[in-house]
């Protein structure tokens, strides 16, 4: 499989990104905020497309790529991240140099915008609580009951259309305040999609 050197440049960032916060990064916490980051760019209007590449629903309900996994694998093997405890990980000075240099390229710069705002949020609400937030949301929501495998992100699903309506309400409520300024829908989504969790466990 060719590495896809989006998911590479993910790993990295969202991963220097945790373990600022958290000291070191799971899989899965890559997995949870590279497909945030990815609905973000789709709140943002960017095609499904632009994200280059597709997550599907893991034995745990839980959204997952292959690309994502396999850069994992290759940026271990490589020596970019090393782990510090079982299953967990943190970018070597070998890796953190080759963030540097993917920041000096301009073909990353709209796609680190969508993964900046998601970092951002890291500060606002706790990883764990933006996991479960992940998992009430439309796309999630409908293939926790599907027992098929799929890609998440397919055009012209039920689940895709609640997605766009969510965003649609976000646009009504928020209005053109916050048009250059993702991180406020992003929040506020995300809390709003906790309320959701607490509703259905009351």
């Amino acid at each position: 499989m060719n590495k896809s050197p989006e998911a590479i440049f993910d790993v990295l960032y969202l991963g220097r990104n945790i373990q600022d916060r958290l000291n070191d990064f799971n899989i899965s916490e890559i997995q949870f905020l590279a497909y945030l980051s990815c609905l973000i760019s789709l709140y943002d209007k960017s095609p499904i497309s632009f994200w280059k590449y597709q997550f599907i629903k893991n034995e745990n309900s839980s959204p997952y790529s292959l690309d994502i996994d396999s850069s994992m694998n290759f940026l271990k093997q490589n020596g970019y991240i090393e782990e510090t405890t079982s299953y967990y990980f943190k970018l070597s000075d070998k890796g953190l140099n080759q963030l540097s240099f993917f920041d000096t390229l301009s073909s990353f710069n709209v796609r680190k915008k969508y993964l900046d705002i998601v970092c951002k949020s890291l500060s606002i609400i706790p990883l764990n609580l933006i996991k479960e937030s992940i998992k009430e949301e439309p796309i999630m929501k409908s293939a926790f009951h599907s027992t098929g495998k799929r890609f998440l992100l397919d055009k012209d699903t039920p689940a895709m259309k609640a997605l766009y309506s969510d965003f649609s309400s976000l646009y009504s409520a928020l209005g053109n305040e916050y048009s250059n300024n993702l991180l406020a829908p992003a929040i506020v989504w995300l809390q709003s999609l906790s309320k959701r969790n607490v509703a259905y466990d009351s």
